[in-house]
């Protein structure tokens, strides 16, 4: 993209629309601010209590340029702006030598909302050289207000008999969540070129809202309870090995249902108010440590574990009821982009607004025979601690562990499209879609489970010792070899629907795991000395480096399968395994251009087969980060103050080369433009940019740049 293309976007702005834009401008810097107030008291010798107070308000600049693809605009920026207020207490008691307690009661207040810097709605405008210029509100932010309100209770028993330590609890957690998303709610436009810009000619347009105009009526309440309940035992059984056993009972209590829709009724024959009130799980666990020697200990364990209830999950159902929030039918998206007079940004046009009918939107429900996505870990470890003879003294007492994890992932979380409807095949036999009658252009997305969720080997080995001066040092690798089905990383159904990579829409595809990192090295040095008598200063260096995260090469759109222009592109690419491939029609591509392109961008080695998931990595990641802490004294004694400089990305102030970060703006990469001819055949095309090796297109400013925090912190 260059300058010129920029200002001739900006002054059709100006000239054709009344608009004025400019260039967006280095981004603010990100605010984060904090107030800890901790009070404890010793009642007496038996019972003690701590009330704590959190304040944290977070401001970070969003939507700005940092990609040699994208520009984003002023009126695109915004910044995400977040308060957390958490008021928490402990009463710990010791009922007598055989029983203790604790009582912990909690209260978190969390308000999130993002703060645009225009009203219009999103502008997306290709540029000749594949680039994109992004005006306007982006279309997640054009309502976007979350509220919640957490209030906990737990209880904790610890009792012993004989040799046989037990632990029991309860634990309550109410939550009360708000929640106001209005993706397109200002609208979204779409141009394949600028000069489709200056003469108002959009190539499409969304447009989803209450059926009021009014963004505000999206807001929804959801209440619920989760209730957990746990029994350990831990018991000595022989001389050097420990067992504990336990078992976790969690259930869920919603409070209320979504909406009922009867259109929704009438299509699929069954409710949409599906809500998993009484959903539970049971998690069972047996761990052992087992000293063998002096010197060498065996850990491990079995046991079932949950990441909780899915409530941000859940809560889809309630937003997007297909009641209040529905979206302009394709009727009148075709008027409103066939009429020039039609096409405005700062109001929604009346043929969008006038088409909104309440009942008639897509929909999000959960299926009622959902159940909690949940892991089994199996872990087994060795501690060793050993002498190196030829270094003395300081050779002594190195500690060395390794630890092996094995994940089965159980029921984990997918969503499905229920108005997919297969009508053929591709000549390769992947699936052809169309919509469901009556369902033309909605998206009734479901969440669901997957019988395979993939799974997790990883791999811990690690050196530590500590010497008597005052240093020590721990080294340690982490190697991770993961695969899962859905990555389940967005909030809404739709996103976590449609950036799911597939051969076909509607079937899990295990695949690399997104967050996966193949390689980790750490290596941790520290040194504390009193430089001052009482008074220690402690410095401590940190270094890391590791494998990028994996990305997808993937086809352009998905139209040709029978998708529409608001889906996502997720489709892996099919190459061709010779010139004789009946799945390809070479008519607008060559097999040597194709194969070309392919091995320029790294997987040619996948002639004759689909491209794996997340096969690609992106650039692996260095940094050094320092910490000094110097102790100082209180105004009163038994007072410390507390004077602390961290230094992020120290390597970066060493050498200005150093520490830099590179990625991929997305995990998804479009590899080919493509089509699908009345054969069933592959038409695949070049698309601009496609042919690039490298593995980033996005330098990360922020993250290669070094800065330094100073604090003061005073103890009493």
């Amino acid at each position: 993209m260059t300058l010129d293309e920029a200002n001739q976007v900006l002054t059709a702005f100006e000239n054709v629309y009344g608009l004025n834009d400019s260039i967006g401008a280095v981004p603010p810097e990100d605010s984060d601010k904090k107030l800890l107030v901790k009070i404890d008291w010793n009642i007496n010798e038996n019972h003690r209590a701590d009330f704590t107070f959190n304040n944290q308000q977070n401001t970070a600049a969003r939507s700005y340029t940092n990609s040699a693809t994208y520009l984003n605009f002023a009126s695109n920026q915004y910044s995400q702006n977040a308060e957390t207020t958490i008021f928490s207490g402990h009463l710990f008691s010791d009922w007598s030598d055989d029983f203790s307690s604790e009582i912990n009661v909690s209260y978190k207040d969390h308000q999130a909302i993002a703060k645009t810097q225009s009203n219009w709605g999103q502008i997306r405008i290709k540029t000749p050289g594949g680039g994109e210029v992004i005006a306007g509100q982006e279309r997640n932010r054009h309502a976007n207000v979350k509220d919640n309100e957490t209030t906990k209770f737990a209880f904790h028993g610890l009792y012993l008999q004989g040799d046989i330590e037990y632990k029991f609890g309860l634990e309550i957690e109410k939550v009360w969540n708000s929640d106001l998303y209005a993706r397109n709610g200002a609208g979204t436009w779409y141009f394949d070129s600028i000069n489709d810009f200056e003469n108002k000619i959009p190539s499409f347009v969304q447009y989803g809202n209450a059926y009021t105009n009014n963004m505000k009526d999206l807001a929804a309440e959801i209440d619920s309870t989760e209730y957990a309940f746990y029994l350990e035992a831990n018991s000595e059984l022989f001389d050097g090995f420990d067992l504990n056993a336990g078992l976790r009972y969690e259930t869920l209590s919603m409070d209320s249902t979504p909406n009922f829709n009867e259109n929704y009724e009438a299509i699929y024959g069954y409710s949409n108010t599906e809500n998993l009130d009484g959903l539970d799980i049971l998690l069972p666990r047996l761990s052992f440590s087992w000293q063998l020697s002096e010197k060498l200990t065996a850990r491990g364990g079995v046991g079932r574990f949950s990441g909780g209830m899915p409530l941000v999950w859940i809560s889809n159902a309630y937003t997007n009821d297909g009641i209040t929030n529905v979206s302009a039918p394709p009727s009148a998206v075709a008027e409103t982009i066939g009429n020039p007079d039609n096409v405005v940004f700062d109001e929604v046009p009346l043929s969008l607004q006038n088409s909104l009918v309440q009942g008639n939107g897509s929909t999000s429900t959960v299926d009622s025979h959902f159940e909690i996505p949940s892991d089994w870990r199996y872990q087994l470890a060795l501690d060793v601690v050993f002498d190196v003879p030829m270094l003395g003294d300081a050779g002594e007492n190195f500690s060395w562990t390794t630890e092996l994890i094995y994940v089965d992932r159980q029921d984990s979380a997918h969503w499905i499209d229920q108005t997919r409807v297969k009508v053929s095949e591709a000549v390769d036999g992947r699936t052809i879609w169309t919509d469901l009658a009556g369902r033309e252009g909605f998206q009734d997305i479901q969440l669901s489970n997957s019988s395979n969720g993939g799974e997790s080997t990883i791999l811990t080995t690690g050196l530590n010792k500590t010497w008597d001066s005052g240093l020590s040092a721990n080294v340690s690798y982490t190697h991770q070899n993961i695969t899962e089905a859905n990555a389940g990383k967005g909030t809404h159904a739709y996103s976590n629907y449609f950036s799911d990579i597939v051969v076909n829409r509607n079937e899990p595809l295990v695949g690399r795991a997104l967050h996966e990192i193949e390689h980790r090295l750490v290596i941790n040095v520290a040194y504390q000395q009193e430089f001052f008598p009482g008074y220690n200063t402690a410095f401590n260096l940190f270094f890391e480096r590791r494998s990028g995260r994996p990305f997808s090469r993937i086809l352009a759109g998905d139209s040709a399968y029978g998708g529409n222009s608001s889906y996502y592109s997720s489709y892996l690419p099919r190459l061709p395994s010779s010139a004789d491939d009946i799945a390809f029609d070479f008519s607008l591509l060559s097999f040597e251009d194709t194969m070309a392109i392919a091995n320029t961008a790294g997987v040619g080695q996948h002639a004759g087969n689909y491209i794996p998931k997340n096969s690609g990595t992106q650039p692996w990641l260095t940094t050094m980060d320092l910490a000094i802490n110097q102790e100082l004294p209180g105004l009163i004694a038994g007072h410390k103050g507390h004077l602390y400089i961290i230094i992020d990305n120290f390597a970066n102030l060493l050498n200005s080369d150093w520490g830099k970060s590179y990625r991929m703006a997305s995990s998804q990469q479009e590899l080919f433009d493509f089509s699908i001819n009345e054969n069933g055949q592959y038409q695949l095309s070049e698309k601009i940019g496609s042919s690039n090796a490298n593995n980033y297109n996005r330098f990360e400013v922020e993250q290669s740049a070094w800065s330094v925090k100073v604090g003061v912190k005073y103890s009493f």
